[in-house]
């Protein structure tokens, strides 16, 4: 009995077995199970497929562990708990496999692609009515700098909900791989609706990996539609000029004419038809034909260099340009003479086949370096009696000179008697010390003076024991009749406080006698710097007080808030205006205080901010043109009462029945609050200004946030990152939290609209959270992302929590248009190491070098 309880038992324990799926196996240990049948596939649209069927899991002890396969997937296509996969979803959709038992598990991943659906003419799905199958490549759907685009079908079309960035093609849908055939004229043709009016921007070509990133396949020929409320027909022709099939249809939803698409759209019945071109009435474009131009003497000048032409019929017609010139007689002439200064107007014209003229003008001027009529040393012309702000020294060993001075201040000179030079030019100088000279910046040195006798003196410019130099010029000739001597030099070096010396002894050619100064002189260049807010310091805000009555007050960005802080009030209180925090062309570098709000007539606007202060106070806003005595801020409520606590503020501002001048300015205004105070301080911080006219923000009031990289500083976000103010004395921070396949993913970038023939420094400072090299380049967007630096770009590594300064020169010889600063965080390449982290840049420096 016992026997046969024994069988029964085993077969019982075998048909338990068989009913969970297992097979039963011999007493082998379980060490592995394999999974079998999940290879990479493809699967037609609308195909059934599920996921689970044919895929096996056997272990190494022959038992069958297939019923306890499960899947996980980052694709919405994917029922992991079915294993249904919804092919109307196309492209490709990884699923991973996964089984355990006891302590063995399996895992094995599986790449299923669903085919896109058969093309219609030339396009696939041209009316949604197979949802938004060849129009959602992730290839070709593209956003960046916080854009989004949901895309789902609504009653049959294709519904869009955008956020748009600041660019056109962000974000964009389309489809690539349209058939085009070169030579063929196309009519493009759709169907659209919008939430609110918007124009979008229609493009044509072939989208690429790596730079220059976009075929275009309708160079010179602009699209821009603008998408109504309601449902209407929108259609544009152009003619495909290449032998490229591979590109396809865009519809760019950025930022277009100026506006953000901040929509939803709908689109359906997407059509490209075989159509006849359309009369050309269109004449051709130039590019690279600037209004003026300014050579220095001396320079060599092409009038063709960087200029062409193109025509949307005949393509590029640059050999067709004619080119006139005409001299400031308005008389013909061969060519720009640069011998001296002169004015030219040089004329281009270009006539395409059709007939159609172009025509455009630059107005060259040939000028010596223009510089600022100004003297940054003090009492360099010697009208006033000396003090302290010139300083004498001579050799006291050896053979000293002997040297007897004087000053005339009707006359305005100042001389040395001078018998001996000592041991060399140094053994006798006349200097000044303290003068800030900036990095970056070109000065000019000029001396003017005579000798009783004809001899030589030298000028050093620099800082330090040991003396670090600036500038130099030796053997500067005095003669016996007045004078002026002069020389340029560009600082290459760090801010210093800074010495001129004048060195009047022993050189070639010295001779005892009087040295008889009339005017020293120090200017800078005239010219706006290529890169502005180089330091990345500067705000967009500042304070005004009436230092003139001996109010004295600093501002800076602290803890993200602008802060002004009061350190002495002196002077009448009864003005408003004698304490302000302003934004206005003098917090961003110019000389003018006029605004840059760009506000329209006929708006209603409504200003919000947050501000505190060191005790309760009333401020009072205005909001117009300087001189003008018109506050469009609403008069009831331009007064706002400021707690010790930080609060919200909002107030309305009207421009209705106004007529604006175009540089309305913003200024907060409290001189009335303060009371007089020698010692101690008062404070006023304000922080998140903003204008928006409705629900929306407009762009008039710059870095509101207080958190903002002005100036010009951009950043390049695809594949993540983010850039804003690093500490409150300046500097951007880049946070990066991972890297795109490709150097320029992401990239910081700086575009400096034009740089002259000539020797250039560049100089960037970063500081870096992790040890990696990083990619410096100069570049040409508008040939192609051509580099202008020898090798195609510079390579270097910054190393952890240290500021790594690198720099580079370069020269151009020929004038340059539109020109890329670039620093790369993506992935280089090679043995070069490519990390996330953050990165601070303090300094991003482009600068001319006249030094020979």
């Amino acid at each position: 009995m016992k026997l046969h309880f024994k069988g029964l038992t085993v077969t019982l324990a075998a048909l338990v077995l068989a009913a969970c799926g297992e097979v039963p196996s011999s007493s082998q240990a379980l060490t592995s199970i394999a999974i079998s049948g999940a290879n990479n596939v493809s699967v037609a649209f609308n195909e059934s497929f599920n996921l689970f069927t044919g895929v096996t899991a056997v272990g190494n002890n022959g038992v069958s562990y297939t019923a306890q396969l499960t899947l996980t997937s980052t694709s919405t296509a994917v029922n992991t708990t079915t294993g249904v996969l919804d092919t109307s979803k196309t492209g490709v959709h990884t699923v991973r496999y996964n089984v355990t038992s006891g302590t063995i598990t399996a895992q094995q991943f599986r790449n299923v692609t669903v085919d896109q659906p058969a093309r219609v003419g030339f396009l696939i799905n041209p009316d949604f009515s197979q949802g938004t199958a060849g129009w959602d490549d992730p290839s070709v759907v593209y956003n960046e700098g916080g854009s989004s685009i949901d895309m789902s079908i609504e009653e049959g079309a294709l519904k869009a909900v955008v956020v748009a960035s600041g660019v056109p093609f962000a974000p964009r849908f389309g489809q690539m791989n349209v058939p085009f055939v070169k030579d063929v004229t196309y009519q493009i043709g759709f169907k659209a609706k919008a939430s609110v009016a918007r124009p979008i921007n229609l493009q044509v070509g072939e989208l690429l990996d790596g730079a220059p990133y976009f075929v275009d396949f309708k160079i010179g020929q602009t699209e821009v539609r603008t998408i109504t409320t309601a449902w209407a027909n929108y259609s544009y022709k152009f003619t495909h000029k290449l032998d490229n099939n591979r590109g396809g249809l865009l519809f760019e939803l950025g930022t277009v004419s100026g506006q953000t698409v901040n929509a939803t759209l709908w689109f359906d019945d997407i059509s490209v038809a075989i159509s006849t071109p359309d009369p050309d009435t269109t004449a051709p474009v130039f590019n690279g034909v600037l209004p003026t131009l300014s050579l220095l003497v001396g320079s060599t000048y092409n009038p063709l260099t960087g200029v062409t032409a193109f025509d949307v019929v005949d393509g590029d017609v640059t050999n067709k340009i004619v080119v006139e010139i005409f001299n400031s007689s308005n008389a013909k002439v061969d060519a720009v003479v640069t011998t001296a200064p002169a004015v030219f107007t040089v004329k281009y014209a270009v006539t395409d086949l059709a007939g159609n003229k172009a025509e455009s003008q630059t107005v060259v001027n040939v000028v010596n370096l223009v510089f600022k009529d100004e003297n940054l040393l003090t009492n360099g012309s010697f009208a006033t009696a000396i003090g302290s702000e010139w300083g004498y020294w001579q050799q006291d060993w050896g053979t000293p000179p002997v040297v007897t001075r004087s000053q005339d201040t009707t006359a305005g000179t100042y001389s040395l008697a001078i018998t001996g030079g000592g041991d060399a030019a140094w053994a006798i100088q006349f200097f000044q010390e303290n003068i800030n000279l900036v990095e970056g910046t070109t000065y000019r040195f000029s001396v003017k003076g005579s000798a009783t006798t004809a001899r030589k003196i030298s000028v050093g410019i620099g800082y330090g024991d040991p003396f670090i130099e600036y500038g130099r010029k030796n053997g500067i000739e005095l003669g016996t009749t007045s004078s002026t001597q002069e020389f340029v030099f560009t600082v290459t070096k760090p801010n210093a406080a800074t010495k001129v010396v004048l060195e009047l002894g022993s050189q070639a050619d010295f001779a005892n006698g009087t040295v008889t100064l009339e005017e020293v002189r120090l200017q800078r260049l005239d010219v706006n710097p290529l890169v502005t807010n180089s330091n990345l310091a500067m705000t967009g805000w500042r304070h005004f007080v009436n230092d003139w009555e001996g109010t004295v007050a600093t501002s800076a960005i602290v803890n993200g808030e602008y802060k002004m802080t009061i350190t002495k009030r002196g002077g009448h209180n009864g003005d408003n205006w004698k304490l302000q925090i302003v934004q206005d062309n003098v917090a961003f570098g110019e000389s003018n205080d006029n605004g840059r709000l760009g506000m329209t007539a006929g708006k209603s606007y409504t200003l919000t901010f947050d501000m505190y202060a060191s005790k309760a106070i009333a401020v009072t806003t205005f909001i117009g043109a300087p001189g003008v005595n018109i506050n469009y801020a609403t008069e009831a409520t331009r007064v706002t009462n400021i707690t010790t606590s930080k609060a919200t503020y909002t107030l309305p501002v009207s421009t209705v029945g106004a007529t604006l001048n175009g540089n309305e300015k913003l200024a907060f205004e409290f001189g009335t609050q303060f009371t007089n105070f020698e010692t101690g301080n008062e404070f006023v911080v304000i922080d998140n200004v903003a204008l928006k006219e409705g629900d929306t923000i407009t762009p008039s009031v710059i870095n509101g946030d207080m958190n903002a990289v002005v100036g010009g500083h951009q950043f390049f976000t695809e594949h993540g990152g983010t850039m804003s103010r690093a500490t409150d004395a300046g500097g951007a921070s880049i946070v990066i939290p991972a890297l795109g396949p490709n150097a320029h993913q992401p990239h910081y970038f700086y575009m400096i609209p034009t740089l002259s023939a000539g020797k250039y420094e560049l100089k960037i400072i970063v500081n870096s959270s992790v040890a990696r090299d990083l990619r410096l380049n100069v570049i040409l967007p508008d040939a192609g992302f051509a580099s202008i630096l020898e090798g195609n770009f510079k390579d270097f590594a910054v190393t952890q929590g240290t500021d790594v300064v690198y720099t580079l020169t370069f020269t151009t010889t020929t004038q340059l248009s539109n020109v890329k600063v670039e620093l790369d965080f993506g992935t280089l390449g090679g043995t070069k190491t490519s990390l996330p982290g953050t990165f601070v840049i303090k300094q991003m420096l482009v600068y001319r070098n006249y030094n020979s």
